[in-house]
């Protein structure tokens, strides 16, 4: 009977171990895809798509007096339905506050001081698998020479957008602790600015390798990540799968997939907190008690369900109409900043934000035609097979996380210990939500800080000779002229060598060419004629004596630098331009009407192009 019962033992000791170890083994992760094409184009396969336009290109946030004012118009004819008696937000946005915000929208509300307020910092837009894609630039502002200066890349999630950054990104492009930031805010594909792709399938991981696609283009070889929502999963996927390009990585909200291992442990730790917590305290976002959380999470997604299998039918009702726009995306921000706010009569909005703040970040929805494409990101994502095999992957590189106690669910560090595998830090902090970049900026400042510190110090000893520190410009911030900067080989020649992209550019000095004349390989010198001053073709006919001072003059002249010769603004036909020295001799003494035989003969049909320099490719040109 001993025998018995010690060998049921032993096999229920092997099986419980093999069951664990299956359990808990991690997938191999998935195969990414190098490329895509996400297009208007028609193609059979990716190897047949339009090459992308490498330029980045410089654009102000603007939205024309004509479009605001059917705005206007459009909020005027609101129609609101009667609220039920004493309900607040628990149905909803309340459609007594609705109103309040309608009005505020329609009279007070000044976007023009909102456009200024994105403005200023820098947009550019650049072409990356056949859309473009948008990004929002800060640059350091370091204290001194020694100031170690970081690339971070923040990705936003919905229903946010680049403004929820719009307070946080000030404080980090400071130097703090001898450390600043020069921050990249990308919009995600079908999100504001970013152009909505227009094939099915673009989902988060794709969204990965567009982004390191985009600071490949920037020349950015090495960076920090901080996202949130989808942000959070867009980060996660480019720490996964291209661990060699990131410094760390920090959440504001956990992007983890538990396995049944982690929903095992959930699972007793919902009865006893403590063996997941040990001494710490829990986090009103953790599942603990289990059933409450999950009725409201229950709750709270049903616009999940929606946005993930019909999202083009809510779609079309929101982009036709403003005040349905901004009660769906609002409630949000209402419920999902503090729970209690559905008990509220106004729903707690102007507790953390201002009206123009929520209102802004509606506007970028609304005037971008977005909101339909936002909301197409959870049905690629949401059910996708490949996806939850990915979500499971673990992260290897340096993690932190800021937990905040509003936000919709979190989990304690015992949990995601089998899915990010050097946890640098994990902090609890007392207040904030789902939007802490908005809610509480200066929490979330310090948590990334820290974190950015504490792994920084830790490679600091975990090496003998300290590494550069990327990224670092100290150079004069303004006035500048901006530039576009595209490949150093002409399109399909190839891959092209990696420039890093710089916002800015040095002062000209006389008699020198310039740096971007010299970064776009561009030949500085004018090609010296071979013929003489009468192989310029000349359009308007002049008095016959000035005829000899023309030529002698263009003749002596000597050649003159690309950047000199080529003017700031010109609509001329493809002739070779001549020098500033040139035109002014030439607009002084023109030649004579009876050189104009001799000039046909010499002038070929169709005179060569000149070569452009950085500041004349086609492209929009940069303002300072």
């Amino acid at each position: 009977m001993c025998k018995r019962i010690v060998g049921c033992f032993l096999v229920v000791g092997i099986a419980t171990a093999l069951l664990v170890g299956l359990l808990n083994q991690a997938p191999d992760p998935f195969k990414v895809n190098k490329t895509g094409y996400w297009g208007p184009a028609r193609i059979k396969h990716v190897r047949a798509a339009p090459e992308d336009d490498p330029v980045i290109r410089k654009f102000s946030v603007h939205i024309p007096d004509e479009a605001l004012a059917d705005l206007k118009w459009r909020l005027a004819a609101t129609k609101l339905a009667h609220p039920l008696q004493d309900s607040k937000f628990a149905y909803g946005f309340n459609a007594l506050a609705l109103k309040t915000v309608v009005d505020y929208w329609k009279d007070k509300f000044d976007w023009r001081a909102q456009e200024k307020r994105l403005n200023q910092f820098e947009h550019y837009r650049t072409v990356i698998e056949g859309i473009q894609v948008h990004f929002m630039y800060a640059r350091a502002m370091p204290a001194n020479a020694q100031t170690k200066v970081f690339t971070l890349v923040m990705t936003h999630g919905w229903p946010g957008s680049i403004v929820e950054f719009l307070k946080i990104v000030p404080m980090l492009t400071q130097t703090k602790d001898g450390v600043a930031f020069e921050v990249i805010c990308p919009s995600i594909p079908g999100y504001g600015f970013s152009e909505a792709p227009h094939k099915q399938g673009f989902n988060p991981l794709e969204t990965a390798r567009v982004f390191v696609k985009l600071m490949d283009r920037l020349g950015r070889d090495k960076f920090y990540l901080q996202g949130g929502d989808w942000g959070s999963m867009v980060s996660k996927f480019i720490a996964t799968y291209y661990p060699e390009r990131v410094l760390g990585v920090h959440f504001n909200m956990i992007d983890v997939e538990l396995g049944p291992l982690a929903l095992l442990k959930l699972a007793v730790g919902s009865y006893f907190p403590s063996l997941l917590l040990g001494d710490k305290a829990p986090v009103k976002a953790f599942p603990f008690p289990f059933w409450p959380k999950f009725l409201y999470v229950l709750q709270e997604s049903g616009y999940m369900h929606l946005q993930a299998t019909k999202p083009d039918t809510v779609g079309l009702a929101l982009l036709n109409s403003p005040a349905g726009l901004a009660a769906y995306i609002l409630e949000k921000f209402s419920t999902w900043t503090r729970a209690e706010n559905r008990d509220l009569e106004d729903g707690g909005l102007t507790t953390k934000f201002s009206l123009d703040e929520l209102l802004t970040n509606v506007m970028v929805y609304w005037a971008t035609d977005s909101i339909t494409s936002s909301m197409r990101y959870y049905k690629e994502n949401i059910g996708s097979v490949v996806m939850a095999k990915n979500r499971r992957t673990p992260v290897t590189v340096p993690s932190g996380f800021a937990v905040f106690p509003e936000e919709l669910i979190a989990f304690p560090e015992a949990l995601i210990g089998s899915m990010y595998t050097d946890v640098v830090t994990f902090t609890h902090h007392s207040k904030g939500g789902h939007f802490p970049a908005m809610e509480e900026p200066a929490l979330l400042e310090k948590d990334l800080r820290s974190f950015v510190l504490a792994v920084e110090a830790r490679n600091a000893t975990q090496r003998s000779v300290p590494r550069p520190f990327p990224f670092l410009d100290l150079g004069p911030l303004a006035p500048k002229v901006m530039l576009t900067f595209g490949p150093e080989t002409t399109p399909g020649a190839g891959s092209f060598a990696r420039t890093r992209f710089e916002p800015q550019t040095v002062q000209k000095e006389p008699g020198k060419a310039s740096q971007a004349a010299r970064e776009a390989k561009v030949p500085t010198e004018v090609p010296t004629p071979t013929k003489d001053a009468h192989s310029q073709p000349v359009k308007k006919p002049s008095p016959p004596k000035a005829a000899p001072q023309q030529q002698s003059a263009s003749t002596a002249q000597p050649p003159k630098k690309a950047v000199d010769q080529q003017p700031t603004t010109t609509a001329q036909p493809p002739v070779a331009k001549k020098t500033v020295q040139q035109q002014s001799a030439t607009s002084a003494q023109p030649p004579a009407p009876k050189k104009a035989a001799q000039q046909r003969t010499a002038t070929p049909a169709q005179p060569p192009a000149p070569k452009k320099t950085a500041q004349s490719k086609d492209s929009t040109p940069v303002r300072p």
